[in-house]
């Protein structure tokens, strides 16, 4: 059963799945639409009042959902408005970076309540991240917290590729990571859930549920940090591919006979057009050292250098050429722009809408919205603690699971 998709009804087998199905429902129309009423979900929804009351009775047991206030009365005793219980469950999420990870606790109205930051540190052993990183910074967040005990699951996202149905990391170039049975040792280590998925996906699914995407179909995101990469929604599912590893982007040629990229071919967008390759080349141009990244490059754009300014032109027009390609396969309602590189929004967002459309079927991009991320920093922590939502919603995960009294440690 899909878990965004509005439009087609999934063939249901049992009266259990038609409730699923029914209580799937009533939890994304209190999320898009918070202060409804069992009378207003009932009209929305077109299910009968009587299985609206008994589903919201159990979800106000679960505590997803809490009764609020109330609506203007029509003659007799006025509605209450319901929502998602900010005081219930939590989705616990994980962004895997190339030198840190980010930790944070989400709650059912999309805020982060706390984060944790921890630098990665390589071992000599492999030559690789160290897994034992993530558990470590789950357990300082929790322990911080002392909110354990509301945690529903756990979400991580990967900058590589990801065996869903395992848990493990395939492939993670960045992380020096193969095949990584991280889900596993995760769910031993804290008796939750443990939901992996990409980094690009998972940003979209924050905006889908709480940012600019929630109604746009077909939607793609599009990193541009140190690497590019998107994540791709056709009628409401993600395309995952034959292997896993759609919507490398940042690969596709649009210079022959360009800079090497790190892929091994030449004239890739992401060689040209990454966060990493305008430091190069401004470095080049400016034949001087670089201390404060993107940053540094972005004031001195603002103040005026015509090199700073040259090398992020440069970099809107090759990401119009890359981004014309996918809006002429996809024909999308939104790309949105996430990642490093859009700390420079009020300088290439505009430069890359009009490369776009020039270089684009007129067709294509007729309905096309090119906007930055609601979440400049979070989109891919928020929606890796909404992946752990997602299956709550959908699967009926417990939304309280007990805790061990004592945890078992996995082996790195």
């Amino acid at each position: 059963m899909k878990s965004q998709n509005t439009g087609t009804v999934p063939t249901l087998a049992s009266t259990s799945q038609v409730r699923l199905y029914k209580r799937t429902r009533i939890l994304h129309a209190l999320r898009r639409s918070p202060g409804l009423s069992k009378i207003g979900l009932a009209r929305e929804l077109e299910i009968s009042p009587t299985t609206v009351g008994s589903l919201i009775e159990g979800l106000v047991r679960d505590r997803l959902v809490v009764a609020g206030g109330l609506e203007p009365s029509m003659g007799g005793r006025p509605p209450e408005r319901l929502s998602l219980d900010a005081d219930g469950p939590l989705a616990l999420g994980v962004d895997l970076g190339e030198t840190a990870a980010r930790f944070g606790l989400l709650d059912l109205t999309g805020r982060l309540v706390a984060t944790e930051t921890l630098p990665f540190s390589r071992r000599s052993r492999d030559g690789g991240v160290d897994a034992q990183i993530v558990s470590d910074g789950i357990t300082a967040l929790l322990a911080e917290t002392g909110l354990g005990h509301r945690i529903a699951g756990i979400g991580i996202a990967v900058p590589g590729l990801v065996d869903r149905e395992a848990g493990a990391v395939r492939y993670a170039a960045n992380l020096g990571w193969e095949d990584v049975a991280l889900g596993e040792r995760l769910t031993v280590e804290f008796d939750r859930p443990v939901l992996l998925d990409r980094n690009t996906n998972a940003a979209l699914l924050a905006e889908e549920w709480w940012g600019t995407a929630a109604h746009d179909d077909p939607a793609i995101f599009v990193t541009l940090g140190s690497g590019i990469g998107a994540a791709i929604r056709v009628d409401g599912a993600f395309v995952r591919g034959a292997s896993g590893a759609p919507g490398e982007f940042g690969h596709i040629q649009v210079v022959a006979d360009g800079p090497e990229c790190r892929c091994g071919q030449r004239g890739c967008l992401e060689a040209l057009a990454s966060s990493a390759a305008v430091q190069r080349s401004y470095q080049r141009l400016a034949s001087a050292s670089l201390d404060g990244g993107i940053s540094e490059i972005v004031r001195a754009a603002r103040a005026g250098d015509s090199l700073a300014l040259h090398v992020l032109d440069e970099a809107a027009r090759h990401l119009g050429i890359g981004i014309a390609t996918i809006v002429n396969l996809f024909n999308p309602s939104v790309v949105i722009l996430g990642g490093e590189l859009m700390e420079a929004e009020d300088l290439i967002l505009a430069r890359i809408d009009a490369h776009v459309r020039a270089r684009s079927l007129k067709v294509s991009s007729a309905a096309l919205r090119l906007v930055s991320s609601s979440f400049p920093e979070d989109a891919a922590l928020i929606g890796a603690a909404t992946t752990a939502f997602d299956a709550l919603f959908t699967s009926a995960l417990p939304d309280r699971p007990a805790a061990r009294s004592g945890r078992q440690k996995a082996k790195a």
